[in-house]
């Protein structure tokens, strides 16, 4: 009898311990002849609208979305509650059916939610966001998949957008956008915006077309509103023919960027026609793949063809958004028929930085152009293999690459001029 007792309440403990993990209720959508009267349970028994998804489902539930066009302004993806670790609440297509969202105010509103994951839609000429996790509240564990977007109504600065601009407070931590394509001819200006206190995100496996100020953009201005730290961007092709691929700006440190292919920034940039003058009209070598102005990130292992260039940047202390590309490592990196390759000019310090195991090859004007005239000037360039138009250094001017390793020994050594012999 013990021994039945026992494994008895072993059974129980195990049941409880699982029952944060056990399925939820599985709804279905249909909005050709569903009925927000119905149950929702079956497929014959579908409700019509997302908005009574939105009110009904809890941790764990899953609602599949059968195919059609869903474009009421004000029926969207905005659920009331939040899922729980291991028990998301899940908005899909029903197997390989084809959902648009069309016309709707947002794509969806995850402002204050958490553990949403949203896999499969067509989010086409929305009137405002595509994801919106803008907030004072937190919006964590969410997750994009294998979604389509494409342009707005408005002209709203970023189709998603995670993260605080206004005060400290928000979270929008450990989000992730994975394997999803999107388009911005005109609107939004940046195709992804991150601000304050996005931490721990992960982009992976998109392709991105156009945005005319950025395809991707990071904003933490004041620092005591909270860095944005540790995202990662990979595996991803951005080609952004109006201006700038990605663009780090101050207080924006310690993120990943690797495994990314950025081709043709600013190749069509006379006819960014969406975009300010200045994006419109800058030279050609401006419109950069990646754009710098943060310290401690690390670029890794990305293919750059035929952008402006990879600059660095140092902001004036007069300004809000002060800071410098200091302690920033790039390596194993490919650069090639780019107008520069990488680009430093500035007046202020801009230490600690790492080039290494780079292949710099066939850039229109310099390979390298590092033009750093402040105090803070121990740079290395390590083992790249740098071959093709000019380099010029702080305060020599233009010289060869062995003129560089033999009179800075200590900064410039290791590095050859070879060609790559690449395959297309």
């Amino acid at each position: 009898m013990k021994k039945i007792l026992k494994t008895f309440f072993i059974l129980i403990i195990a049941i409880i311990s699982l029952s944060p993990f056990l399925a939820g209720t599985i709804y279905y959508i249909d909005g050709s002849r569903g009925n927000d009267g119905n149950n929702g349970l079956t497929l014959q028994s579908a409700w019509k609208t997302l908005s009574k998804a939105n009110v009904t489902l809890v941790a764990g539930d899953t609602v599949y979305i059968r195919e059609g066009t869903y474009g009421s302004a004000d029926d969207y993806i905005i659920p009331a509650n939040s899922g729980a670790a291991g028990n998301y609440i899940t908005y899909a297509r029903y197997q390989s059916e084809t959902v648009i969202f069309q016309g709707a105010r947002y794509g969806a509103d995850l402002r204050g939610k958490s553990y949403i994951k949203i896999d499969g839609f067509r989010f086409i000429d929305t009137i405002g966001y595509w994801i919106f996790m803008r907030t004072p509240l937190r919006s964590e564990h969410n997750i994009i998949q294998n979604c389509y977007f494409s342009d707005m109504q408005n002209n709203s600065w970023a189709g998603v957008w995670l993260g605080w601009d206004a005060e400290p407070g928000g979270q929008c931590n450990y989000n992730q956008i994975l394997n999803s394509e999107f388009h911005a001819v005109c609107h939004p200006q940046n195709i992804i915006q991150f601000n304050r206190s996005a931490c721990y995100n992960l982009i992976e496996g998109n392709r991105f077309y156009g945005g005319p100020h950025e395809a991707i953009g990071f904003y933490a201005g004041d620092e005591q509103l909270g860095d944005i730290k540790y995202n990662i961007i990979r595996n991803n092709y951005i080609e952004n023919r109006w201006h700038t691929g990605l663009n780090i700006y101050s207080h924006s440190e310690r993120n990943l960027i690797e495994n990314n292919v950025i081709v043709d920034c600013g190749e069509d940039h006379l006819n960014n026609l969406c975009g300010s003058d200045r994006d419109r009209n800058n030279p050609d070598w401006v419109h950069g793949a990646i754009q710098i102005g943060g310290p401690r990130n690390i670029i890794r292992r990305n293919v750059i063809i035929n952008c402006g260039d990879l600059s660095l940047n140092h902001y004036s202390p007069t300004e809000a958004w002060a800071a410098d590309s200091s302690q920033t490592y790039i390596y194993h990196n490919t650069f090639t028929a780019n107008h520069k390759g990488l680009y430093v000019t500035t007046s202020g310090p801009m230490g600690g930085c790492f080039i290494k195991n780079n292949i710099f090859f066939n850039e229109l004007e310099y390979e390298i152009q590092w033009d750093v005239q402040g105090t803070a000037r121990d740079n290395y360039f390590i083992n790249n293999n740098i071959s093709g138009a000019q380099i010029s250094y702080y305060p020599v001017g233009t010289q060869s690459l062995a003129y560089f390793q033999s009179t800075y020994p200590d900064y410039c050594r290791g590095n050859v001029q070879l060609n790559p012999l690449f395959v297309n």
